[in-house]
């Protein structure tokens, strides 16, 4: 059993049983009993998947709050709340997977835990890119390029008129 709290400070219950686990399987095609490695890859990758298998978790427990649609579930959840709640699924998705049998939670932990690797190795190259001396350079080129396109159209627009007008310096632009 996991848990993890929305933006009012409620906290959610996790628990996989087997009807669960069946309804998981009927509903999204998630093997946790008869795995398949093509649905937990795909179940791995979709964010949108997880989050509904997440909703299939809690449905009872939202219909007992007065919470009727998956939509007014999730608008409970910000940034934080759903990484909370994403680990609190991954985790009893593993417990079920470990207690229900071996094989399955060998290879369904050995996906999702891949894909986890994958997710942050692409998120720390992506900010270490955001953060080189070459992404600024390369946003500046393209802001002077952009600049220069966008004059050269004015001014081919205008035709034979007077550009004396156009001819503005970068640091016009850039205010």
């Amino acid at each position: 059993m996991h848990h993890f709290k929305d933006t009012s400070g409620q906290s959610w219950e996790l628990s996989i049983n087997l009807t669960q686990a069946k309804r998981l399987e009927s509903q999204l095609h998630i093997g946790l009993i008869d795995e398949s490695a093509e649905n937990t890859i795909a179940f791995a990758e979709s964010t949108l998947k997880q989050f509904d298998a997440l909703w299939i978790l809690v449905q009872n427990e939202a219909a007992s709050r007065g919470i009727d649609t998956q939509e007014k579930f999730e608008d409970l959840l910000d940034a934080t709340c759903c990484r909370e709640a994403m680990e609190a699924l991954r985790h009893e998705l593993d417990f079920f997977t470990q207690n229900f049998g071996q094989r399955t939670s060998t290879n369904f932990q050995k996906i999702l835990s891949k894909h986890s690797q994958m997710s942050r190795a692409t998120v720390e190259a992506v900010a270490a890119v955001i953060d080189g001396e070459e992404w600024t350079e390369l946003l500046q080129s393209e802001k002077k390029r952009a600049i220069d396109d966008g004059l050269r159209a004015l001014r081919k627009a205008i035709g034979n008129g007077s550009t004396k007008s156009l001819e503005l310096s970068e640091s016009t632009l850039d205010r």
